[in-house]
Parts: structure tokens; sequence; C-alpha cells
């Protein structure tokens, strides 16, 4: 069975901000970074239950699992419901 991911705009937002933010030092790092994450998107379609649950957020009152990517710096928070995969939020690990 294969799932359909779905990144809701807000998501895709941040994701484009932080990709912004990574071209401003480096084009390179910027699509390098674009890349992992729609790698890391795309491989939920097959394995959606491959990153843990993270207990401490519970913001859409489902079990949210998160994502850690570039090299711990981001990461995505998603749930799974029926046949799709909903990605909630992207977020910058480094901002307080």
């Amino acid at each position: 069975m294969e799932f359909k991911v779905i990144i809701r705009p807000t998501a895709y937002l941040q994701i484009i901000e932080a990709v912004g933010f990574a071209a401003k030092v480096s084009i390179e790092a910027s699509q390098n970074l674009y890349q992992e994450i729609m790698d890391a998107f795309n491989s939920l379609k097959e394995f959606p239950y491959r990153f843990p649950i993270d207990e401490r957020f519970n913001i859409f009152k489902k079990p949210e699992h998160k994502i850690v990517l570039g090299k711990g710096r981001y990461f995505a928070l998603y749930y799974v419901e029926k046949d799709m995969v909903i990605i909630e939020q992207f977020c910058d690990n480094r901002k307080k």
C-alpha cells in the first residue's frame, strides 16, 4: 500500500523559508537541504511509521511523528490518517 503525502501550505512556506535562508549562505546547501527534505517526505509513501512518535507536542490531537533533518537543525511534524501522511509543520530547531 502506498500512502499519499500531503504537505500543508503552512509547512511548505516554512520549508521555503528555511531553504531561502540557506541560499543566502550557499545555493548548493539550499538545494541539498530541499532535496533531503523531499527525499524524507517521499520515503513516507512506503514507510509512514519509520520515524518515532514524539509525545511532547500533541498539537494536532493525533500521534505525531517527528523527522529530524538538516543535521539536526530542522524537524517536521506529521501524522498518519487512513492512507495519508499529513505534514503539518516544519520547524527550525535553533529558534527559541
